[in-house]
């Protein structure tokens, strides 16, 4: 009988370490796709899709026009963000085919002051040449020079897209040559 406590008490420490462990993973926000007509009511910001009509919880106008994102009154929009309560908070806006991030993966804002962009950076060494990152960039800051994606850190937005995927298709970097600091 003696010999299975130690035994129990391993169990418990390892199980205790494991959810330690669990709980700090980051946390990832599920988002859904909501396709549809914009309308301005009041100050607000509503989307009338196919079956329903909701309340659009966006960053403010001038964050959004800082990214040259203009809204419109009937303007065709395609949007990810998470649903509750009949009103919607936007974790990106499709424009001209690619996403612009509102928020990041575990739907902080990003244009608050205390929140923290990370950079990022191409590893050169790593780098294959394969041109998939400057084709997904929203904003254009990835180049290719000598055969290597290059970051242009004034045209970046810190999105992640590069690294991470953009949800949809691409993946994010095939080779893992792009770090965040």
């Amino acid at each position: 009988m003696k010999k299975i406590y130690p035994k129990i008490i391993i169990v418990l420490a390892l199980f205790g370490f494991g959810l330690n462990l669990f709980s700090q993973t980051e946390r990832k926000v599920a988002t859904e796709k909501f396709s549809g007509s914009l309308k301005k009511i009041s100050s607000n910001w509503f989307i009338k899709t196919d079956d329903d009509f909701f309340q659009l919880e966006l960053a403010s106008e001038d964050y959004l026009l800082d990214f040259m994102i203009v809204l419109e009154n009937e303007k065709k929009i395609e949007i990810k963000g998470v649903l509750a309560e009949d009103v919607i908070t936007v974790h990106a806006l499709k424009l001209q085919e690619k996403y612009i991030p509102l928020r990041d993966k575990q739907g902080n804002p990003l244009w608050e002051e205390n929140f923290e962009l990370p950079t990022y950076s191409i590893e050169t060494q790593k780098c294959v040449g394969c041109r998939l990152c400057p084709s997904i960039c929203p904003t254009g800051a990835i180049s290719m020079q000598n055969g290597v994606a290059v970051i242009d850190q004034e045209k970046c937005i810190s999105c992640g897209i590069c690294q991470n995927g953009d949800g949809d298709e691409y993946q994010g970097c095939p080779v893992k040559a792009i770090s965040s600091q």
